[in-house]
């Protein structure tokens, strides 16, 4: 017969509240009867080990989380940095609660490592402030800082590249199954949480890289300029409310300089709006956006007028596929943790291992849980690049 439990009603009841999970919803998901789960709720050992991982699993806790006798205390067991997500997002899926509780989990895990290894990177500079700045003023400061100002042209990765070396992390989660699974399907683009040293950016992989790009400094100008954490979905980005509309003013100055917009020749102005893409390509090549958002900019600046912006975007709706590929193969599973915590991130993992200042198991565990071979592969493609 098997062992029973009985687990902490006070902090089961807690996270079914916390996730806005009724005990039906609960049930159906990990596949233990209402009864059994109502049974435990009154303080019955009800609840068998394989039950209790299930359970843990599902809130994203651990199995001792459930035990520990002590009540559950919202301040405590939230992060004032997920308390500011869950304010402006009150209904977040527990994927994604699981998502942001995983990224500040990664953070403090980095800045351990910190601690104890001599990267010079633990001295990292302060997320800056521009309080008597504009948000365009901000952007501009901000391409400055983050050092953008050559004629390269850009992408997702040299502007993650470009974060990295001010001290912030950006992370992206993949289309597939995992820990950092961010379905296709789901409308949110991105959140962060502000820090004043090593503030965190997560990324939805499963998205255009342009509109990666985009979320990216949207995101980042939600921590220069609030200096505050956010979470937005693809209805936020187009928000007309200030602290959206500011990021999205920031976000365009920081990727499009005046100059960039300069080289796009009035002359040339398409007579139909499909042949806007044609038209700002080589600005949009170049700094690594959509059409879109040179389209944007070029509103701003008194060149576009909004009626044609629409009629583009209700031809681009018509005509474009609206599918992006989840990501994915595993072939590769030892580069997997690069493409999600970025490179800086992953050296430094693998920097404290081979000072041995963390084990093996551990260095597992920080990098997505990679097998021993594929650190070893890890390594071995360090070597070679």
């Amino acid at each position: 017969m098997k062992e029973l439990f009985a687990i902490n009603p006070n902090r089961l009841e807690w996270c079914l509240n916390d996730f806005g999970v009724a005990i039906s919803e609960l049930s159906h998901s990990i596949g233990i009867s209402e009864k059994t789960i109502e049974y435990a709720l009154d303080g019955h050992a009800a609840i068998s080990f394989g039950q209790l991982e299930k359970l843990a699993k599902f809130f994203g806790r651990g199995i001792l989380f459930f035990i520990d006798p002590s009540p559950a205390v919202k301040d405590q067991i939230r992060t004032s940095q997920f308390r500011t997500i869950q304010n402006k997002k009150p209904n977040i899926i527990p994927e994604m609660r699981k998502l942001i509780e995983r990224a500040e989990w990664q953070r403090e895990v980095y800045l351990s490592i910190l601690s104890e290894s001599s990267d010079p990177e633990s001295a990292s500079p302060e997320v800056p402030i521009y309080p008597d700045l504009s948000a365009k003023a901000a952007g501009k400061q901000a391409r400055t800082w983050l050092g953008l100002n050559d004629r390269k042209a850009k992408t997702i990765e040299s502007y993650r590249e470009a974060l990295e070396k001010k001290g912030i992390l950006v992370f992206r989660a993949q289309g597939y199954a995992g820990n950092w699974h961010w379905g296709a399907n789901s409308p949110i683009l991105g959140f962060s949480l502000f820090f004043k040293q090593f503030p965190v950016i997560v990324l939805k992989r499963a998205t255009w890289e342009t509109q990666q790009v985009f979320t990216l400094m949207h995101e980042l100008g939600h921590l220069i300029i609030h200096r505050t954490g956010s979470i937005d979905s693809i209805d936020d980005l187009q928000s007309h409310e200030k602290n959206e509309t500011d990021a999205n003013k920031f976000a365009g100055h920081l990727l499009i300089p005046d100059e960039f917009l300069d080289q796009i020749n009035e002359n040339e102005h398409p007579t139909h709006v499909s042949g806007f893409e044609q038209w700002v390509s080589k600005v949009s090549h170049e700094c690594g956006v959509s059409t879109d958002v040179v389209l944007i900019r070029l509103i701003e600046a008194g060149r576009v007028p909004q009626s044609e912006y629409d009629e583009y975007r209700e031809w681009y709706e018509h005509t474009r596929p609206h599918t992006v590929s989840e990501g994915g193969s595993r072939q590769y599973r030892h580069r997997e943790p690069i493409h999600i915590f970025g490179d800086r991130y992953v050296r430094t993992v693998l920097g404290a291992l081979n000072e041995r200042i963390i084990t093996i198991p551990k260095a597992s565990s920080y990098l997505d849980n990679i097998k021993l071979k594929d650190i070893h592969e890890l390594e071995r493609y360090y070597a070679s690049v």
